[in-house]
């Protein structure tokens, strides 16, 4: 048999044949064309196709950029290497606190949050770190809950990036505050409660009053001008829609 031939044997004997990855997954072969080129498509959902090499067919060793190999829940989407990809970094960042029970179980605060169905898919999530990131010559942070306060859900209509300064404003350090409303803390020597709100890295002492309620609404003035200060100082290099909720922000007393 000449090498065509020995080609269209293989084929024949080929096409059409469902192997298992080593992951578990299953694909079949849908145009055998020759050893090092041969077209396979996934058996779920996604039906992703790529073309493989038969050696690494027989070894399981065929990689399906579906499988959920990130935590357990989450997959990469397509195939490649984006290991060193800031988008990466940034999505492997949120998988941890949102689905890693280790991690949440350490870290309390992000008890309750979650990633949407998407954004399991880092394909999605790439494309819209690159529709949105923005570059102002500082480090941006992703943010769920500031154009949604109260959100815990990490998604494509509830998160934008935001520089550390901004990032840094809606810090309400629960745990480590006492039993006293944001801003506020108990002078024992005087009985008076004391109003304090942190701006531009700096204490500043807005004044001292007869009642928590009283001090918690000084500092609620102070905070929220400060905060349309701040944006102020970014509008021409932030998004629209977080220059807005900065505007339009309210602080309660049960931040």
């Amino acid at each position: 048999m000449n090498n065509e031939e020995i080609r269209l044997k293989y084929k024949s004997e080929r096409d059409g044949k469902i192997f298992t990855t080593n992951f578990g997954t299953d694909f079949i072969i849908k145009d055998y064309r020759n050893n090092d080129n041969i077209l396979i498509e996934f058996l779920d959902e996604h039906k992703y196709n790529k073309v493989v090499q038969w050696t690494n067919i027989t070894k399981g060793a065929i990689k399906n950029p579906f499988d959920k190999i990130c935590f357990g829940v989450a997959c990469m989407g397509y195939d490649g290497n984006v290991k060193n990809k800031e988008a990466y970094k940034t999505w492997h960042a949120l998988l941890q606190r949102t689905v890693d029970p280790k991690y949440k179980e350490k870290h309390t605060a992000y008890k309750d949050t979650k990633i949407c169905n998407e954004w399991l898919i880092y394909d999605n999530f790439e494309k819209w770190y690159e529709s949105n990131y923005y570059n102002i010559g500082e480090k941006l942070y992703i943010d769920k809950d500031i154009i949604r306060k109260n959100n815990k859900t990490y998604s494509p209509d509830n998160c934008v990036f935001v520089p550390r300064i901004i990032n840094n404003l809606f810090t309400t350090r629960r745990l480590n505050r006492g039993k006293y409303p944001i801003g506020v803390n108990k002078k024992d020597t005087d009985n008076k409660f004391c109003a304090k709100c942190n701006e531009f890295g700096n204490a500043i002492i807005i004044g001292y009053y007869n009642t928590e309620k009283e001090a918690f609404e000084a500092y609620k003035t102070e905070k929220e001008k400060y905060i349309k200060q701040v944006a102020d100082l970014y509008k021409d290099k932030i998004p629209k829609v977080l220059y807005n909720a900065l505007y339009n922000y309210k602080v309660e007393i049960t931040d």
